[in-house]
C-alpha cells in the first residue's frame, strides 16, 4: 500500500489537526490500528508510524520509518528507496528558502517536513549501498513552533 506524505496536511487519509479519536478512525480506514500509546504519542504498524499530539490535544506530527507492507511517498517518490541527498534536494525544491544538505537531521520550515539520520543501514532495497533517511515526518505549525522553542 502506498501512503503519501502531504506537506501541511498529513499522511494519506490521516490528517494533521485531527483529534486522537479521528486519527484512530483514519488508521482503521487504512486497515491499521493503534498498537501502543502514551500521554502524547500513538504508534501503529510495528511502530513505523508515530502520531504525536500537541498541547491542543490534536495531531501535530506524523513520523514514519520503513515498513515491509507500506511504501511511504513524497510527491510520488518512495522516501525509503531514494538516496538521502536526492530526497533532500527534491523536498528543498519546494521550499521558498533553500537549505544546505545536512545528512543527520533537517526541518524544512515551509512544508514542515523532517528528515532524520541518513545512513547505509537503512537501505532495504539495494543491500545497504546508499544513504537513506531513517525517518521522515510531516508536522503542522503547532509542531514547528514547539521544536523551534527547544
Amino acid at each position: 500500500m502506498i501512503l503519501e506524505l502531504i506537506p501541511n496536511v498529513g499522511l494519506s487519509k490521516l490528517k494533521l489537526g485531527s483529534s486522537r479519536d479521528e486519527a484512530s478512525e483514519s488508521l482503521r480506514y487504512l486497515g491499521m490500528h493503534i498498537e501502543n500509546a502514551d500521554d502524547t504519542i500513538d504508534y501503529s504498524c510495528d511502530s513505523s508510524i508515530q502520531l504525536e499530539f500537541g498541547d491542543s490535544g490534536l495531531l501535530q506530527y506524523i513520523g514514519v520509518t520503513w515498513h515491509k507492507s507500506y511504501n511511504f511517498h513524497y510527491r510520488g517518490v518512495n522516501v525509503f528507496n531514494t538516496e538521502a541527498k536526492k530526497l533532500f534536494n527534491l523536498i528543498n525544491e519546494y521550499e521558498s528558502q533553500k537549505s544546505e544538505f545536512n545528512d543527520y537531521e533537517h526541518v524544512f520550515p515551509g512544508q514542515i517536513i523532517t528528515l532524520w539520520d541518513s545512513d547505509e543501514q537503512y537501505d532495504r532495497f539495494k543491500n545497504e549501498s546508499r544513504k537513506i533517511w531513517a525517518s521522515v515526518g510531516v508536522g503542522n505549525l503547532e509542531y514547528l513552533e514547539g521544536i523551534e522553542n527547544l
